[in-house]
């Protein structure tokens, strides 16, 4: 029987695992089966800077080790590539795999084997790792202890309530792939984004509550739900914008507002429609360009009791990639520096065009707090969304052969 096989033995024993057993059970498992030893899980850390481990060695118990970087290790290399990475120490393997969930990059698996690992034996790896980001999506619900291993320090009031609000941060699909991020981390207030992918379209929302602090995280909770009540009760683009629009006015009488910009993407058509609530513009990267998808910005969230919002058209092509940000992104400057602005933005955003949305939103974030020489004054939204085709486009599309993926890499 393969490892592949035998992962749905392993099942049963993570369903009735006690949450704090988890890694040890993954633990066991895998040096019944393999003869594993030092299995560790090494959760990315909310900042996409470091892996903290959860090691399963030394008893049934989550000890925190010491955060690996994420640029300069193995484990980082295999979260960076998305591909399994082997090391040769003497007569064993280290072996490092994704932990990852339609695109949604938890972290990696990291476990000793007796030499040589065959294909079989990283295949059977690769779909653990599949299992094991369905198993801590699902833990998220029921338990803290994963959560709090992927925090450096606490989290402010206003950020637990921003996170609180978060889609998983990034997916992927036949028709497209996103990835988005919230910075800084631990201290945001105002700014948020949303997205769902339905069977015809996917829809797209960032806003950014004026001022700081848990008022701004208050009121912009209150227009992502409202935006995301109104996408569930069926509102065209337009309508939800509306919909937000008054349930904010209604709570502070035009005193506070919004900024917004909501998308809505025809999944069987490259036809996007877009309200632009006083918000930054979203970019564009096509034909090795990038540049500024041109709306016209509408009023804010908020203000007036009966403000109007227009949808606005605009074509994809397949290869598009979309950028959405916050003004916290242009606005980021260092102590006597200057602004971040539109030219560095355009190189950063340039210089990620090779890379998957989920690569490339951690190494712009890596741009901007390197620039900024720390956290940010202001909190910031990167959202980044390739466009691979509409449902024809898509279909026409020649198919990858099974077997063609690259070779995992060696560090030997």
């Amino acid at each position: 029987m393969t490892l592949r096989e035998q992962v749905g033995e392993l099942l049963p024993l993570l369903d009735c695992a006690f949450p704090a057993d988890i890694v040890a059970v993954l633990g066991d498992f895998l040096g019944r089966v393999q003869g594993a030893g030092d299995v560790v899980l090494l959760l990315a850390d909310y900042e996409l800077r470091e892996l903290r481990p959860l090691p399963a060695s030394g008893g049934k118990r989550l000890e925190p080790g010491a955060p690996i970087g994420i640029n300069e290790s193995e484990p980082g290399a295999a979260y960076q590539g998305q591909v399994i990475v082997t090391s040769t120490r003497g007569d064993r393997i280290q072996v490092h795999v994704p932990v990852t969930l339609r695109e949604e990059r938890f972290g990696v698996l990291s476990a000793s084997l007796p030499g040589p690992v065959d294909a079989n034996v990283l295949e059977g790896l690769a779909a653990l790792g599949i299992v094991l980001g369905y198993v801590i999506l699902a833990a998220g619900r029921y338990t803290d202890l994963f959560e709090m291993a992927r925090r450096r320090k606490p989290l402010s009031l206003e950020a637990e309530v921003q996170w609180g609000l978060q889609p998983v941060r990034a997916f992927g699909g036949t028709q497209l792939s996103l990835a988005g991020q919230l910075v800084p981390a631990y201290d945001v207030g105002g700014d948020s984004y949303d997205w769902v992918v339905n069977r015809d379209a996917a829809m797209v929302s960032a806003v950014d509550a004026m001022g700081h602090g848990l008022n701004a995280s208050m009121l912009g909770g209150l227009a992502v739900t409202a935006l995301r009540n109104g996408r569930r009760a069926g509102l065209g683009v337009a309508e939800r914008v509306s919909f937000a629009d008054r349930a904010v006015q209604r709570q502070f009488g035009g005193s506070q507002f919004v900024t917004g910009l909501a998308l809505d993407i025809d999944l069987s058509r490259s036809t996007a429609h877009a309200v632009n609530a006083g918000h930054p513009l979203p970019w564009r990267i096509r034909d090795g360009q990038a540049f500024p998808v041109e709306l016209d910005v509408q009023l804010p969230i908020g203000l007036f009791e009966a403000t109007r919002y227009v949808a606005q058209p605009f074509e994809l092509e397949a290869g598009d990639r979309l950028l959405l940000i916050s003004d916290g992104v242009l606005d980021a400057t260092p102590t006597g520096g200057e602004e971040f602005g539109e030219a560095r933005l355009e190189a950063a955003f340039l210089a990620t065009a090779n890379d998957p949305p989920h690569e490339a939103v951690r190494r712009m974030v890596t741009v901007l707090l390197d620039y900024q020489h720390g956290d940010l004054h202001d909190d910031a939204t990167i959202l980044i969304l390739d466009w691979h085709g509409d449902a024809a486009e898509v279909a026409a599309k020649p198919s990858v052969a099974a077997g063609s993926q690259p070779e995992p890499p060696s560090t030997d």
